[in-house]
This record gives structure tokens, C-alpha cells and sequence, in this order.
């Protein structure tokens, strides 16, 4: 299903008589039964989430920090502003993120990418934009978002 939770274009869904005039979204997806779940309005809130899971994380010190948790800021989407989070590391080279704010439409298989200044143990996402080393002020660290 190549829905976005949070899409709103290519949904093909029109007003209904008497009903709000409010855009439709995607809120969730049912991949095993291949149901698309929309609703109206983009402040949703089935769409906000405090927390999220991540995997594959590309740190740029080679190895995780020696922390079990860690205070920074994150961004699931490229020109999103940074947003406080406590991250905490988990077995299996996994992260468990906690945002101090829900975020809209953090989606299964997109990128978090944390924010951490003079901190040596930082990666960046490769679905992000390239970022030429000089002009690093904050290093990114990141990983595959699962999605709680």
C-alpha cells in the first residue's frame, strides 16, 4: 500500500453531502488486511505520536555513545524544526524515542534524525540530503523508523 500516513494528494476521496469540508488524510494503514484508514482534518489526532522505535542506526563514531539514554533534539522530516526528545538505546542496535511534544505523521520506514552538539558519536540518515562536513554546526545521528 503506497499510502503516507498524513498524505493528503491521490487519496481520490470527494466531499460527502453534509459533511465537513475538511481535506481527507491517510491515518493509518492495515497491510495484512489492505485497508487504508482516512479521516478529515490535518490536525487529526490519531496522527500525533509522543513516541516512535527506531532501527539500523548509522552512528558516525562507529559505535553507539556509552549511554543507555540521551537528551536531544530530533526531526522526522527534512525541513521540520528540531524537535526535544529523550532518546533511550535499546538491545539490538534499536532506539526508543520520546518527544517532549507529539509529532504528526511519523510513518513506518522514514527517517529520525537526532541533533547533538560537539557530541563525536553521530551519524547521518542517507535519505536525507547530503550535508558537507564544513558545514556541520549540529551532527546527526539516525535510524529506520518501526513505528509504536
Amino acid at each position: 500500500m503506497y499510502y503516507t500516513l498524513g498524505q493528503r494528494q491521490g487519496l481520490n476521496i470527494g466531499g460527502r453531502r453534509g459533511a465537513s469540508p475538511e481535506p481527507w488524510y491517510a491515518l493509518k494503514k492495515d497491510l495484512e488486511r489492505n485497508v487504508l484508514i482516512v479521516g478529515q482534518g490535518h490536525d487529526h489526532p490519531v496522527l500525533f505520536h509522543n513516541t516512535l522505535e527506531a532501527g539500523q542506526l548509522d552512528w558516525c563514531a562507529g559505535r553507539a555513545p556509552p549511554l543507555q539514554s540521551l537528551r536531544c533534539a530530533a526531526k522526522t522530516r527534512y525541513r521540520q524544526p528540531d524537535q526535544d526528545c529523550a532518546v533511550e538505546l535499546l538491545e539490538g542496535g534499536r532506539c526508543r524515542v520520546l518527544f517532549d511534544q507529539p509529532q504528526r505523521a511519523i510513518t513506518p520506514g522514514q527517517s529520525v534524525v537526532f541533533y547533538q552538539a560537539r557530541n563525536a558519536w553521530v551519524a547521518a540518515s542517507s535519505n536525507w540530503p547530503p550535508i558537507r562536513p564544513e558545514r556541520l554546526r549540529r551532527r546527526p545521528l539516525s535510524g529506520l523508523i518501526d513505528f509504536n
